[in-house]
């Protein structure tokens, strides 16, 4: 009988772990004298990647910054409203004073969907653009100085938390987790090794009942990684054509204010983040793509967002090996999609239209 081969570098890191228990352990039940003398690399292994996989997943602060960068969004959204409203005066001192501010506001566009340091840094530098100049004067006429204030209080808020984050949080390098599959896959293969050398040359009945153990271990595995690669599949599909559903009728109004020609906009089929803030990429007929949020019912160009992209040329239905996979807003990892504002922690939630 021979010991059917198998590829672990599918496997999830919490479902490595626990092939490799489920491995000893059917070793260990075998009590083959042979074998057990070769188990002890293989049980340290097994110890030191259940330390680094038992880990917190859960960032200093997380729901605090959560709730503090909501807080300053609102603020930042709130000085726009104010101007907007200011636009429409009929004094055409008031609406000269609006259009003044407004321009102070266009240096940092889009800050609320910015990253968290990102948008740290351009709320400073637009609080500190209205005490410039004529500024202190334009936040007068306009009585908008509340909501500045409002908005320079939120945003001190944010960054006094996230500094203490840094203060108290260990890098996530502590643990070389890849590092540590490696050493429990060398142990299992020098096992695997003695069982196959064993099933050839002594092939005792505890042997051949292991050899069968294993053999069904790797078949169920198997399975599971098959299944998830074709439900991955089919929700990525799904997520796509619901994205695809919800962008479309906000291509019309965007090809005007870019000048383009109807049609020009398609979907990409690649996303990068998640929830409210996902970031989508559009081809355009005849020029570079470009990336946009869902913002107020509308279409709103953003700069190319980093992290990790959904669709496109990545594959789908992967093993979701990296240290993050599985973890829940504020891990230490990845999301398994990067986010639009990177280093935010978010909640998951559907695109508003």
């Amino acid at each position: 009988m021979k010991v059917k081969a198998f590829y672990r570098r599918e496997l999830r890191h919490m479902e490595h772990f626990q092939f490799a228990g489920r491995v000893l352990q059917l070793c260990k039940e075998a009590n083959v004298e042979k074998l057990t003398a070769v188990l002890k690399p293989l049980s340290d292994a097994i110890a030191a990647e259940d330390e680094a996989l038992n880990q917190s997943k859960v960032l200093f602060g997380t729901e605090e910054l959560m709730k503090l960068d909501e807080a300053r969004d609102k603020a930042y959204q709130a000085l726009r409203l104010l101007v907007k409203m200011h636009l429409q005066s009929d004094d055409e001192e008031i609406v000269k004073a609006a259009k003044r501010l407004r321009e102070v506001m266009s240096r940092y566009p889009h800050a609320d969907v910015e990253n968290y340091d990102q948008e740290t840094g351009m709320l400073k530098n637009l609080v500190a653009d209205t005490k410039e100049g004529d500024m202190p004067g334009i936040l007068a006429q306009l009585g908008a100085m509340p909501a500045v204030t409002r908005l320079d209080n939120a945003n001190k808020a944010f960054d006094a938390v996230f500094h203490n984050r840094v203060q108290v949080s260990e890098a996530s390098g502590k643990f070389d987790l890849l590092a540590l599959r490696k050493a429990v896959d060398k142990a299992l293969e020098a096992i695997l090794i003695r069982i196959t050398a064993l099933a050839d040359l002594d092939p005792t009945p505890p042997i051949e009942k292991l050899v069968k153990q294993y053999n069904f271990l790797v078949e169920s595995r198997q399975t599971v990684i098959a299944e998830r690669r074709a439900a991955n599949k089919a929700a990525h599909e799904r997520d796509m054509d619901k994205y695809a559903a919800q962008l479309e009728p906000l291509f019309t109004e965007l090809e005007k204010e870019r000048g383009l020609s109807s049609g020009s906009l398609s979907f990409a089929r690649e996303t990068r983040g998640s929830g409210k803030k996902r970031a989508y990429l559009l081809n355009v007929t005849g020029k570079s793509a470009i990336w946009v949020v869902i913002s107020k019912g509308k279409l709103v160009v953003v700069p190319e967002p980093s992290g990790k992209s959904i669709g496109g040329g990545s594959k789908h239905g992967g093993s979701g090996n990296g240290p993050g996979t599985g973890s829940k807003p504020g891990g230490s990892g990845g999301t398994g999609g990067g986010s639009p504002k990177p280093g935010r922690e978010e909640d998951p939630g559907e695109d508003k239209v």
